[in-house]
Formats: C-alpha cells, sequence, structure tokens
C-alpha cells in the first residue's frame, strides 16, 4: 500500500500538491522516495518518477509504451545517484487477481467508467480514445 498520496492535477483535492518533489522531499528530509512504480505508459510521468526519486532508489516501469516513445534519462544524476530502472510488463497471475478483487468489491471500478456506449458505435469510441478526447483515464 501506499504510505502517502499526492494529488498534482486537482487543486481542490484534499491531497493536492503543487509541486511533488517540494512535496516529497518535505516528507523525507530532503531524501526523495526511494520506489516508485508506474503503472502507466506516460513517459512524463515515468520522467517525472526519475525526478522524484532520491540515492539508490528503484524505479519500476510498468506502463506499457506506445510505439516510437522515448523516456529521457539524465545519465550523469542517475548514475551517480546509484538509481535501479526496471521494465514489466504482465506479472505474472495479474488478471485472475485483479478479476478477484473485483468480484469480491474490494476494489470500486465504478468510478473509472468514464463513458459506455453501444457495441456498434465500437470503432467510434476506440477513435475518440485514441484521440484522447475528453481526457479518458486509459
Amino acid at each position: 500500500g501506499a504510505d502517502y498520496v499526492f494529488n498534482t492535477k486537482e487543486k481542490d483535492s484534499a491531497y493536492y500538491a503543487e509541486d511533488l518533489k517540494e512535496a516529497i522531499a518535505d516528507l523525507t528530509h530532503g531524501a526523495l522516495a526511494e520506489r516508485a512504480i508506474v503503472p502507466t505508459s506516460s513517459n512524463a510521468a515515468f520522467e517525472e518518477a526519475i525526478d522524484i526519486t532520491g540515492n539508490a532508489a528503484i524505479l519500476v516501469h510498468f506502463g506499457l509504451p506506445n510505439e516510437g516513445d522515448v523516456i529521457h534519462v539524465p545519465a550523469l544524476e542517475t548514475h551517480t545517484m546509484d538509481k535501479q530502472i526496471r521494465f514489466s510488463w504482465l506479472a505474472p497471475l495479474v488478471w485472475p487477481t485483479a478479476i478477484r478483487a473485483i468480484s469480491e468489491g474490494l476494489l470500486d471500478v465504478e468510478s473509472m467508467v468514464t463513458d459506455t456506449v453501444p457495441l456498434v458505435q465500437t470503432e467510434q469510441a476506440i477513435r475518440a480514445l485514441t484521440e484522447r478526447v475528453d481526457d479518458p483515464i486509459k
């Protein structure tokens, strides 16, 4: 589980932090985060994870990137801070565990549904998702 929650997008959130790195530095007395798991394909999110982690941190890029995506890593800083970057995709048993958690009501998936469409509108829905219409979650 998470020890702390930060929200850098919604200013009215109880967890809002304008500057994520500064908020983490305040909590850790400047040490920054020891671990960062990035479950999204967003390059910006992973690059921010590099920025908000400290010495000997372990970063895991878990999201599947898009074809042609490039992650920019500050080589000297990452090297001298002895950070480890790991990549992972399709963890063992992830789907049965996730489906069980949903079926047992342990995970609220309703709040993640931003839209539903009839089957005949599948093509339009996929195009809208690809074009990021209305800022979908996934």
